[in-house]
């Protein structure tokens, strides 16, 4: 049984997308700069300050795409058991949707909501 998306669920797609809009870039940015210039700051050497300011940019934007897309992927397939009716499952894959700070990667509760209904079918 193929599920149709529901409007704003989150998927390993969307997530990746949203791991590197211009909104995070841009703060992954400034985050690298400002660790950057403080380590090049107390090292007393620019050149190193720029080095360290790329790897830091490079590595906190992979870090932080990679959790959406994780956190996409997981809801996604959770998601999709919920759909197909195994509410089991479905419950084990959406756990994480109810521990706080997850609506970050679930912003519009579509897997939350998803999770609670597995939970009380669950329970009947």
């Amino acid at each position: 049984m193929e599920c149709p998306a529901e409007e704003g669920a989150p998927t390993l797609r969307g997530e990746l997308k949203r791991g590197v809009n211009l909104f995070n870039l841009k703060f992954g940015a400034v985050a690298a700069v400002l660790l950057g210039a403080g380590l090049g700051a107390a090292l007393g050497s620019r050149q190193y300050a720029l080095g360290v300011t790329i790897g830091l940019f490079v590595a906190l934007t992979l870090l932080h795409t990679l959790a959406h897309g994780c956190m996409g992927w997981v809801f996604e397939r959770g998601l999709k058991l919920h759909c197909q009716q195994d509410y089991r499952r479905a419950a084990r894959w959406l756990a994480m949707a109810a521990q706080p700070g997850m609506d970050h990667y679930d912003p519009n509760g579509v897997a939350l909501e998803a999770l609670r209904d597995c939970r009380q079918r669950l329970q009947v």
